[in-house]
């Protein structure tokens, strides 16, 4: 049987220069407060400038604002503007920081010369097996495209599409196939476990590899909501499973099990409504958990559920 879906969401353009725009914003606002004396636009734009021997403190207003925000250690930025390479704003701009987020800006620069602003990232859905009164004897396969962007509202109208084909019934699951490419189960592991920052790394992302949790006061593990949370849809999902517990070594303690994954929240800290993101440590177990569920909801069976690792070849 030959059947095939697309899901074109995202651009380098879009996805990848919007988060180096994003990861300059927080600066926004303070532009009249200090001065850049002492840095070249020329300089700044190209190359980076010697450090002098003294960084001068950050400016009273920067302090006071770090004060407010009860942020510790040393604060530094710069405005400028990437046209020009003038400077708008700067202070202790020569400081030696960890790159973070503004590593976004050399992926983005690197993604769009060698991919260019108009490519698209493709997620595919394949069938694979033989349609009978509707019922499809064998697998759905979601194909990985590397889509940074792929969430919970790109993959509905999948799921419309797999009823509209006729098909009610799937004897088989929903496999995910990732390429040859591995996952990385996070960053940096040497980050707190429950980071929603820190999320896994997989060519078969959804919802940026995060879900969120939320609780009423006085909750049990059994009245935490887990959602693969979009913008538009928030269905709730089993390929993440909340547990409780009087006391662990940490708040959160994270697990895996076959089909999903596991978190142990202390009982203390469901005594209060709230709400959190946590990350993803299976991201292509979670896609394709998701788009069965959604699948299910437009009447589709999906009999083995979802299952992790790449599939035999499937025709498109």
């Amino acid at each position: 049987m030959r059947l095939g879906w697309s899901a074109l969401t995202g651009s380098v353009g879009a996805a990848l220069v919007f988060c180096a725009v994003a990861a300059v914003s927080p600066v926004g606002g303070a532009r009249a407060e200090t001065a850049a004396a002492g840095l070249a636009p020329e300089t700044v734009a190209r190359q980076p400038a010697a450090r002098p021997a003294e960084v001068p403190p950050p400016p009273p207003a920067t302090l006071e604002i770090a004060r407010r925000a009860r942020i510790s250690g040393k604060i530094g930025w710069l405005v400028a503007d990437i046209d020009t390479g003038e400077v708008i704003d700067a202070a202790g701009a020569h400081y030696a920081f960890a790159p973070a987020s503004v590593a976004k800006l050399p992926t983005a620069a690197f993604a769009l010369e060698k991919l260019g602003a108009g490519h698209r990232f493709e997620t595919r859905l394949l069938a694979r097996g033989a349609l009978s009164n509707g019922v499809l004897k064998g697998d759905l396969v979601l194909e990985a495209g590397g889509d940074p962007e792929l969430d919970t509202d790109a993959l509905a109208p999948m799921a419309s599409a797999i009823s509209a084909a006729g098909i009610s019934r799937v004897e088989g699951v929903v496999r995910p196939d990732l390429g040859g490419q591995t996952e990385i189960a996070a960053i940096m592991a040497a980050q707190p476990a429950d980071a929603p920052y820190n999320p896994a790394v997989s060519p078969l992302s959804l919802n940026f590899n995060r879900v969120r949790l939320e609780w009423p006061r006085r909750a049990k593990a059994a009245d935490v909501k887990v959602t693969a949370h979009a913008t538009r849809l928030r269905p709730a999902t089993d390929a993440v499973r909340v547990a409780s517990a009087p006391v662990l070594p940490a708040a959160l303690v994270h697990s895996y099990a076959e089909d999903h994954e596991r978190w142990d929240i202390v009982e203390v800290a469901l005594r209060r409504k709230g709400a959190r993101w946590l990350p993803v440590r299976r991201p292509a177990i979670y896609a394709a958990s998701v788009l069965a569920d959604l699948a299910g909801a437009k009447g589709v069976t999906i009999a083995g559920g979802a299952v992790a690792g790449a599939p035999a070849e499937a025709t498109a």
